[in-house]
């Protein structure tokens, strides 16, 4: 016992220890710097691609890309975040009675739930999310219809113009229409 007490022991194994501790804890950081940019670039993405269902806007391009950026979100995403993007999605559909005050609301909701997912810097290690939440989605220009049996088959819905803030191409998913 007295041997790991020892002046020359202690003068090897207390800055070796140290050693590891800050090295450790520097691996740690540089996994919370790496997720953060990671989630940034991401989020930034999809708020960027959020413009392709401003009223006016006819892109495709920016639809489709907010389309695969959600679907990105169940790689990065908070449960939260993804449950206010669904939120979002949801008043989109020509069913929904929500007025353009409440999808102006869902929209502030999702930003919101991204800015405090981004400043709260944490890494995501469990969710409560499964599988059966997930819905594929894809942009349907108003003017391909698709009949019911190629929906089945290939679990896309096309959908109708709406005068709603969304545009004039739609999102389709499983079994639901949404402008």
């Amino acid at each position: 016992m007295n041997e790991f007490l020892s002046a020359d022991f202690l003068k090897f194994f207390i800055p070796l220890a140290g050693g590891v501790v800050a090295w450790i804890i520097n691996e740690y950081r540089k996994r919370q710097a790496e997720e953060y940019a990671r989630k940034e670039e991401r989020y930034r993405g999809l708020i960027l691609s959020l413009r392709g269902f401003y009223v006016g806007s006819e892109d495709l391009a920016l639809k489709q890309e907010f389309v695969n950026q959600l679907s990105l979100c169940w790689l990065y995403c908070s449960d939260n975040v993804i449950a206010k993007a669904n939120k979002f999605v949801v008043t989109l559909k020509p069913e929904s009675t929500a007025s353009a005050a409440e999808k102006e609301q869902a929209l502030s909701a999702l930003i919101g739930a991204i800015r405090s997912d981004l400043l709260s810097r944490k890494v995501v290690p469990k969710t409560k999310l499964t599988g059966a939440e997930f819905e594929r989605l894809s942009i349907v220009p108003p003017n391909i219809s698709v009949n019911a049996d190629a929906r089945e088959r290939a679990s896309v819905q096309g959908l109708q113009e709406s005068t709603t803030p969304c545009s004039s191409e739609h999102l389709a998913t499983r079994g639901r229409r949404l402008p």
